[in-house]
């Protein structure tokens, strides 16, 4: 068993990184800014003049830091983490905020193993969710862009009898009406841009789908109402590892469907989801929630008793879509597809609206 000896906390930028090292006393071995190139990063871990094996490092979460962990590695490193900057902040209550204050506050939670940590992806799985995360991003371009066209059609006053206005129909139906020159270039972009964010994402889709028989868990993922192909990627690409939640609340706050909590005066009272996490998974959940049919059984009884008591149907899918997750996190333990029923479940049943 390795002992570490070590503490180095990071915290990262594009073009560096401030260092914070310690030894297992919380003596300061060394500390500054280092360049986050290759080059300069195994000259400072050489002049430091520690046994990289038994040393540990803590990256403050950000966009890159996958790489970076992945080159303390290799040039290296015995253990890398990533720390969770929000609970980091909240745990230290520290109101200074500067590189080297960010640091040392790494380097201290680390060592006295406090740290507060986000889940290190493997390069594999970072590979996945960009290649999700695209696609999502590539959704949201063309959802804004359909947007735009039917602002357009409103300030014309334009009512087509079209559900997209990307549909044959509704282009058709466009083709016949007098619209002013800057309109009709304004919508024909957006058109044509939506055409091709379409094609693009049926590549990314595609891509996808290739990826089913990586991921055999994606064949009891698809058995819930509304998960096919695509979404059980997502869901594999956010989730990686059920077993990281001990509890199906955790995997729903992971996603960010749970309500905020404000207490006062010893009363509790919740509001709007948080939406903090992975917006991807989110994203999937709802959409699959969007699809609530009669033949999913006690799913759409709930559905349908949401939507009735709230008078709208937002919170009805953003419940929905909590209900889904938390299923498929019961489905997984137990690896049991899923059966749509039209009764009470007994209690303890994968199926059960109980759980």
């Amino acid at each position: 068993m390795t002992i570490t000896k070590n503490y180095l906390g990071i915290d990262l930028h594009k073009q560096f990184a401030y260092w914070h090292l310690t030894d297992k006393n919380g003596e300061l071995l060394w500390q500054g800014k280092v360049p986050t190139t290759k080059k300069d990063t195994k000259k400072r871990l050489k002049k430091c003049s520690v046994d990289l094996s038994q040393t540990i490092s803590a990256i403050e979460s950000v966009e890159s830091y996958g790489w970076y962990a992945d080159m303390l590695t290799e040039l290296g490193v015995g253990e890398v983490k990533l720390a969770n900057p929000w609970k980091l902040r909240l745990i230290a209550e520290n109101p200074l905020k500067n590189d080297k204050e960010d640091a040392r506050i790494i380097a201290q939670y680390l060592r006295s193993g406090t740290l507060p940590e986000s889940y290190l992806a493997p390069k594999k799985t970072r590979d996945l969710r960009e290649l999700v995360r695209t696609r999502e991003y590539l959704v949201r371009m063309r959802t804004s862009a359909k947007i735009r066209v039917r602002s357009s059609f409103a300030k014309l006053g334009l009512i087509g009898p079209f559900k997209d206005v990307d549909s044959a129909k509704c282009i058709e139906w466009l083709s016949k009406q007098e619209i002013p020159k800057t309109y009709e270039n304004e919508i024909d972009t957006l058109l044509k841009l939506i055409a091709q964010l379409r094609n693009d994402i049926e590549c990314y889709e595609s891509e996808m789908k290739k990826l089913e028989k990586e991921y055999p868990i994606t064949q009891i993922l698809k058995t819930l109402p509304g998960v096919g192909a695509v979404r059980s990627i997502i869901m594999v690409a956010e989730i990686v590892d059920y077993s990281r939640f001990s509890h199906p609340d955790k995997l729903a706050s992971f996603a960010g469907l749970v309500p905020r909590s404000y207490s006062s005066g010893g009363k509790e009272r919740l509001g709007r989801i948080t939406k903090r996490g992975s917006s991807a998974l989110r994203a999937a959940m709802v959409g699959a929630a969007q699809q609530a049919r009669p033949a999913w059984g006690d799913l759409y009884i709930f559905y349908e008793k949401l939507k009735k008591k709230n008078g709208t149907t937002g919170a009805a899918k953003v419940a929905l879509a909590r209900k889904l997750l938390t299923i498929s996190w019961h489905l997984v333990r137990k690896n049991e597809p899923f059966q749509a029923r039209s009764i009470v479940e007994p209690i303890g049943s994968v199926n059960s609206m109980n759980v």
